[in-house]
């Protein structure tokens, strides 16, 4: 990730599906393939990037350490 920020990589593109739909901006930073139905996908995200950080830092978190997410949809 930080090797592809450096070299100033972006997963911003225009979407034609967006710009089909009538989107009035049809640029996005979609994530790809996410097994977790539709209304689950934030919930698998967040864990997904939670066990990232936690696997990138080394080590291991104190049973009672959680995790706060917020969200403006839901």
């Amino acid at each position: 990730l930080w090797s592809r920020l450096a070299a100033g990589e972006t997963a911003l593109r225009s979407w034609p599906d967006l710009e089909a739909a009538g989107f009035r901006v049809p640029i996005a930073c979609r994530v790809g393939e996410l097994a977790a139905p539709a209304r689950r996908r934030g919930r698998a995200m967040t864990i997904r990037a939670a066990a990232q950080a936690l696997a990138e830092a080394g080590g291991t978190p104190p049973l009672e350490t959680g995790v706060f997410v917020g969200s403006t949809i839901g």
